[in-house]
């Protein structure tokens, strides 16, 4: 099926709330009853990069219609900080009252920046990730739109072996080993709507699978221990992110005529549409229910409670980032002349 990359990003949303479905999955306490789901919970950190894949084209157009760095990141902390902020304080108070961590650790998490430290006791690390990806986009744009294709692929394989200086850093490979994830997103959004894929490329986005998955078994197999510390696990996923954001642009456009497709389709982007709140409630009782129930016998049950506990979070969380904006609004009204 041949798609137009207009037709495929118009489901850029829907790649995120997939993506924060198998996030949630892949973060679930307890064992698969066969193989293949065992290795689909392992892999699942491919979604995070779907993730990246999907802000780097966003970064993209965000800075198409504006590429000043200071509003591009205002832009940018305006959307993200009422819901971070509103999460990290209590989860900030419980930390330092309960378990009685320092300040250096509650600072750091308060201005995004922990993962940076090589510290520890980050919120996540994926929340100082983010901030890195903003500083360098404006700059990857600028790059993008001056070299030809070849030469942002030959970029690509500069920021892969730049990586390599980060080998055994901890949180730090993870962040660095996925620059070039977001870099491939955002080459993406340099091509106009209207240009429709051939079928060749298709198949050569659908072959790269093939490899990336084979380096990711092989890997685990021969060099277990340096998964994390190497980036091994997310230099395959490179090859794969691109199809595995077309592929869901496929099927739901296969079946948008079809009720299920609709419905499939609404749903994944309501859950794209608040992947960050999704995450940061999903991170926040995660965390705490492992704290409080590290040896409970039934860890598929504490999984289940929490992972029902994420809506209503979510809901809570929305309805008081709603009151901030419309204090904010109110404020700024009444100091205007």
């Amino acid at each position: 099926m041949l798609m137009t990359k207009k037709e495929i990003i118009k489901y850029r949303n829907c790649w995120m709330g997939f993506s924060i479905l198998w996030v949630m999955f892949t973060h679930s306490h307890f064992g698969m009853p066969n193989a293949f789901l065992t290795f689909i919970k392992d892999i699942g950190f491919i979604s995070v990069d779907g993730f990246l894949f999907a802000s780097g084209l966003g970064c993209y157009y965000s800075l198409k219609k504006n590429d000043d760095l200071l509003s591009f990141l205002k832009r940018r902390f305006e959307k993200l900080a009422p819901a971070y902020y509103l999460v990290i304080i209590p989860f900030i108070l419980y930390k330092w009252l309960v378990l009685h961590i320092p300040f250096q650790y509650v600072w750091g998490n308060l201005t995004f920046m922990q993962s940076l430290t090589t510290y520890g006791a980050p919120f996540s690390w994926y929340v100082s990730a983010i901030w890195v990806y903003y500083l360098l986009a404006p700059y990857f744009k600028k790059l993008i739109d001056r070299l030809t294709w070849k030469q942002n692929f030959g970029v690509i394989l500069l920021l892969i072996v730049f990586s390599f200086a980060f080998w055994n850093t901890n949180t730090l490979i993870i962040i660095v080993a996925r620059i070039p994830v977001v870099y491939l997103g955002m080459m993406l959004g340099k091509l106009d709507d209207s240009y429709r894929f051939t079928g060749k490329q298709i198949a050569l986005i659908e072959f790269l699978i093939i490899p990336g998955l084979v380096l990711i078994v092989l890997f685990k197999a021969f060099f277990p221990h340096l998964l994390w510390t190497h980036g091994l696990y997310w230099y395959p996923s490179l090859l794969i992110v691109s199809a595995y954001c077309l592929n869901i642009s496929l099927v739901l456009h296969a079946l948008r005529n079809l009720r299920l497709g609709e419905i499939l389709t609404k749903i994944l982007n309501v859950l794209g549409t608040n992947t960050f709140e999704l995450f940061l409630v999903h991170i926040f009782i995660d965390d705490v229910l492992m704290e409080v129930f590290p040896d409970h016998p039934n860890q598929r049950l504490v999984w289940i409670i929490g992972t029902l506990a994420i809506i209503p979070g979510v809901l809570l969380l929305k309805q008081a980032i709603r009151l901030l904006n419309k204090i904010r609004s109110s404020r700024h009204a009444a100091i205007k002349p």
